[in-house]
């Protein structure tokens, strides 16, 4: 056999092996990243009608995603995605790769342009694809049948066999260490049948193993320059590594050669061609030992985290605001939205929330429900309210767990990850405090919307209608809770958004904008029309998405007033401390009204977008070539 007939064969293998792992590695909890040809095929019949999609949950993946469909001149369909990160240089949009086309992709990218290092060949990939995880790329250069023979990739074969940098069994938790650790399955208990041994050594290996890769994945990095003393192996000094040309079947036994060759080759077009790198990219270089030279600690990459928040409402148009607004956020994980009775009965209160979460497409948000009745026993209106949104068939179903447990359980599961927004009556916060105190402790934020700092009320002369309503539970939840954020009746009076920019927002004709529309009567918007829109509920949300909108606020030590035959529900702000306590909230008195209808407005704008055509550049194009696609008014410089 010569040398082309087996330089193919190799090739070959190397293909039918870097396949198998791409479906093992894609097959299992990865696939959530990558796509394969049926899930592609799904996310395009999504783009091109969002309504033959059933699932809820992948619709807000694809939006929150940001898929685009690019129309090729031949008439074929190209997934796209944006383009990530603060570099203002990256604008364009990029192929969404699948894994049946990972090989010739990194092939490209790596073989055709001489071998290159894993940060070169993901540097090109990434400038061009989506959606390719870089273990791949190691992987594939890992496997590939010239560079796995190379000095560096053999010397780490060798290396790992020796003593020093292999982890055995003895240095590891075991039976000998009387602080190791076995879990024990109790399914796999039977009566004198549990061997403690074996779990143990089982548990060694499986650590020793997890080890090791994660060693030789340090080893491997192509952003870790090491430095090794190798010693030569006489099984390995005649082997001869051929690194033969794409283009005209030249064969190279060095690597560096091959790229020269290449690159001075008349017909040399890289269908992946390599980026240059960062100025600001350094490397860090690690001595003999691993010790690096560099502070240890590692600097915490930068990027949004969605935030957990649960909404504690009763039922009204501005807090279904509230709910579209939270609800659309991809930045906003809405983990429940938990029921109160209020302006309404609790079962009313229920059945709006599951309208709006249908109204804005998410059904999977689970709805629980909370307090029937204050904790003096003051229950809600048992009509609903009076716009015709309210009046739409209910779909889906409340869950079985109550609002209070619920509350509990999430808090208590995640402890200072839950931001809490209370946008109606306290009653469900004051039970779970009473049940478990640790609740204050475990929430990383409250908004509370309620309250008042000067003395003015809305349904009675001088108190708020959410402290008014349970003015107890208020009392309970500012006396077990320190820091919680209060947005009074005042101030959201004096921040009402125009309502022109209200109607413009709403006049897109989605289902969305339709049911926010109806949630009020023709008197209501009349009144609108005069006065704007207050809606307290949407810039409490809103200040959790973007704190700096909050542009004034003060701490004080604030309490409730319960025994006044006028005053009762009244918040008592004690701001010359004649109480002599220390402040317990922190009152919200200006906010930037600017930032907050942007960020309303981005709700229906990104509908828009999202359902609409727009002329998008597709990274690999021509610049001055605009391709059509799907989405229009809005215009992207994208690549």
């Amino acid at each position: 056999m010569d040398k082309e007939e087996l330089l193919e064969n190799n090739d070959h293998n190397f293909k039918m092996q870097f396949s198998n792992y791409v479906r093992e590695y894609c097959g299992g909890s990865h696939n959530s990243y990558t796509l394969n040809a049926m899930k592609r095929e799904r996310v395009l019949k999504c783009l091109k009608n969002v309504k033959d999609e059933p699932s809820a949950r992948f619709r807000f993946w694809v939006r929150s995603k940001g898929f685009r469909i690019v129309q090729s001149p031949d008439g074929e369909d190209i997934l796209a995605l944006p383009p990530k990160g603060n570099d203002p240089n990256d604008t364009l949009f990029k192929r969404v790769a699948t894994i049946d086309d990972f090989f010739d992709i990194i092939y490209a990218a790596h073989s055709e342009n001489g071998h290159v290092g894993q940060s070169q060949t993901f540097r090109a990939i990434k400038a061009m694809y989506a959606l390719v995880p870089r273990i791949l790329v190691i992987k594939f250069i890992e496997m590939c049948p010239q560079c796995s023979n190379t000095h560096s990739y053999a010397s780490r074969r060798r290396s790992t066999t020796i003593q020093d940098n292999t982890i055995t069994s003895d240095k590891l938790a075991g039976t000998h260490n009387p602080f190791a650790i076995v879990k024990r399955d109790p399914d796999d208990l039977e009566e004198g049948g549990y061997d403690e041994s074996e779990v143990v050594s089982s548990n060694q290996q499986e650590v020793a193993n997890a080890l090791n890769e994660i060693l030789a994945g340090k080893i491997s990095s192509g952003e870790i320059e090491t430095v090794v003393h190798i010693e030569p192996d006489e099984s390995t000094s005649g082997t001869i590594v051929l690194f033969p040309c794409h283009l005209c079947k030249e064969v190279f036994n060095k690597k560096k050669a091959l790229q020269k060759h290449i690159r001075s080759h008349q017909d040399f077009r890289p269908a992946v061609p390599l980026q240059k790198a960062s100025p600001a990219f350094k490397k860090r270089k690690f001595n003999v030992g691993f010790q690096t030279v560099y502070p240890v600690s590692k600097t915490r990459r930068s990027g949004t985290t969605r935030r957990r928040v649960i909404l504690d409402v009763d039922s009204s148009p501005t807090a279904a605001q509230a709910i579209v607004l939270a609800a659309s956020r991809p930045d906003i994980e809405l983990m429940a939205i938990n029921c109160v009775a209020g302006r309404v009965s609790v079962l009313n209160a229920c059945e709006n929330a599951l309208r709006v979460l249908r109204a804005c497409g998410r059904d999977d948000i689970n709805v629980c429900r909370g307090a029937e009745k204050s904790l003096l026993g003051l229950t809600g209106k048992e009509e609903n309210l009076p716009g015709s949104a309210w009046s739409r068939k209910v779909e889906g179903h409340v869950q079985a767990e109550h609002s209070v447990s619920s509350l509990i359980r999430y808090v208590n599961e995640n402890p200072g990850e839950i931001t809490l927004i209370c946008l109606g009556p306290l009653t469900n916060l004051a039970l779970a405090l009473r049940l478990d105190p640790l609740v204050a402790n475990h929430l990383k934020e409250l908004f509370i919307v309620g309250g008042n700092i000067e003395g003015q009320g809305d349904i009675s002369t001088c108190a708020e209608q959410n402290f008014l309503f349970d003015p107890e539970a208020a009392y309970i939840v500012l006396q077990e809770i320190k820091n919680a954020f209060i947005l009074p009746y005042e101030i959201s009076q004096r921040h009402s958004i125009p309502f022109r920019n209200y109607v413009l927002w709403l006049n897109t004709g989605t289902e969305m904008s339709t049911f926010l529309i109806e949630c009020f009567t023709h008197e209501d918007l009349d009144q609108l029309e005069k006065t704007g829109m207050v809606s307290p509920e949407v810039f409490a949300v809103a200040t959790v998405i973007d704190s700096t909108i909050i542009l004034e606020k003060e701490k004080v030590y604030a309490t409730v007033e319960l025994k006044g035959e006028h005053s009762r529900g009244l918040m008592v702000v004690d701001r010359r401390g004649y109480l002599n306590k220390p402040a317990n909230v922190c009152v919200v008195k200006n906010m930037d009204l600017g930032k907050t209808q942007a960020l309303f407005g981005s709700v229906f704008s990104a509908v828009d977008i999202f359902e609409s055509p727009l002329p998008i550049s597709l990274a690999g194009t021509q610049k001055d070539h605009h391709i059509p696609i799907l989405f229009k008014e809005t215009r992207l410089n994208v690549v």
